[in-house]
């Protein structure tokens, strides 16, 4: 307990940086949550349960060993059309796939592609994503298969990877790839924070010299990439942020599936209260609320919490998606979604057994590392009690 309040993952850790996919975990037809933590490389799952009249999200410490060793970025997606979640992460060079071979009530993962490749201009070459960086996996020209969209290298552009199962097999079941242009949606990431140039053709016609962008640019890279259909047109915008900028933008694709073009950025989203967590974030769409509708999640990429920037308490900002899932409209709910349902004190915890209260049990007292905007208040401690609702103090 907390005050009144149950504290149903109270024993789950904390999140710092965490990455949301849904995953159908225990085969019960519902979907679970499973969340990556960049700054840990943890990976923990959440079994979706009843309780009352709805559900919610219950950490279950076993599962993770039921995954294989995940690194800096998590997505999970069906690339076979199977019906099960396949899973997409980082490894030196670029992705590797590993697909979902469950047979019964428990995961399991079969390597698909130890790491994918693509044809660019010179022909077969890996398909490059910086480690710093998340791609986004999504089916990009409407043809049923999974393509990915990336920040090349000089993280001024976004580079098209089509899978081409659908042209070349007439399913989706392999991981074909081919590099259509470096240049999607016609525009140029600038080096100010939020700025985009629109309508540019990024030299896409040749492979920039030297690794260099137009104008012999090198920019370091580090864009987050969400790839959906925000306005019902058809065709999947751009949820973007770079490594220089605290906000997330939305850049419209007023293009075609075949086509891609920008044509307006919004540089402050979401209205009504924009995602600003003082750090290079990431942003991520799932129905965490159980109404059918895919919310928007929003977290830190970061691995560690450079300059004391940010709330690692107060890491994981939820909107709520009050329109429909076709036409989503994004109303903020929360900063510490799933935070508020475990014992997260930030970061750098140290825990300790002592009778605090000299009732004859042992209380866990907890210390951490002061909070961003308490720096000044030096170290701040919790204390547990035993045998008794557990209460919150800070002991000076």
């Amino acid at each position: 307990m907390l005050g009144t309040d149950t504290l149903i993952n109270a024993w789950a850790g904390g999140l710092n940086a965490p990455q949301f996919s849904r995953l159908d975990v225990n085969n019960d037809s519902v979907e679970d949550l499973i969340t990556f933590d960049r700054s840990t490389n943890g990976l923990n799952v959440y079994i979706a349960v009843r309780r009352g009249t709805g559900w919610v999200y219950r950490y279950v410490p076993h599962y993770p060993s039921l995954f294989p060793s995940l690194k800096d970025w998590v997505l999970l997606a069906d690339y076979d059309g199977d019906g099960r979640k396949d899973i997409f992460t980082s490894t030196e060079g670029g992705i590797k796939v590993y697909r979902n071979a469950t047979t019964g009530d428990l995961p399991a993962w079969e390597a698909a592609s130890d790491l994918l490749n693509t044809r660019g201009f010179s022909g077969e070459i890996n398909l490059y994503v910086s480690a710093s960086d998340i791609p986004a996996i999504a089916d990009v020209d409407g043809d049923g298969d999974l393509d990915v969209l990336t920040a090349g290298p000089t993280g001024h552009f976004i580079e098209f990877h089509q899978n081409m199962s659908q042209e070349k097999y007439g399913h989706r079941r392999t991981l074909e790839y081919r590099r259509a242009t470096r240049c999607w949606g016609k525009f140029e990431i600038e080096e100010s924070c939020a700025g985009y140039r629109l309508n540019t053709d990024c030299g896409d016609s040749q492979p920039a010299p030297g690794g260099k962008a137009a104008g012999g640019r090198v920019k370091h890279t580090g864009v987050t990439l969400l790839a959906a259909d925000m306005d019902t047109n058809g065709t999947r915008d751009l949820l973007i942020s770079t490594v220089a900028c605290d906000k997330i933008a939305l850049l419209t694709n007023g293009g075609t599936t075949g086509e891609a073009l920008i044509t307006h950025v919004n540089a402050v989203y979401p209205a009504g209260r924009p995602a600003e967590l003082r750090a290079f974030s990431a942003a991520f769409y799932e129905d965490v609320d159980f109404d059918g509708k895919k919310d928007l999640l929003i977290a830190p990429n970061v691995t560690t919490n450079e300059g004391d920037r940010i709330n690692f308490r107060e890491s994981s900002w939820w909107y709520a998606n009050s329109g429909t899932a076709a036409n989503p409209v994004f109303s903020f709910r929360q900063p510490d979604f799933l935070q508020n349902t475990m014992i997260d004190l930030g970061e750098n915890s140290v825990p300790a057994l002592a009778d605090v209260d000299g009732d004859g049990d042992m209380d866990l007292v907890a210390g951490h590392r002061a909070f961003p905007l308490m720096a000044s208040c030096g170290l701040r401690c919790i204390c547990l009690r035993t045998l008794a609702p557990v209460s919150r103090r800070c002991f000076g």
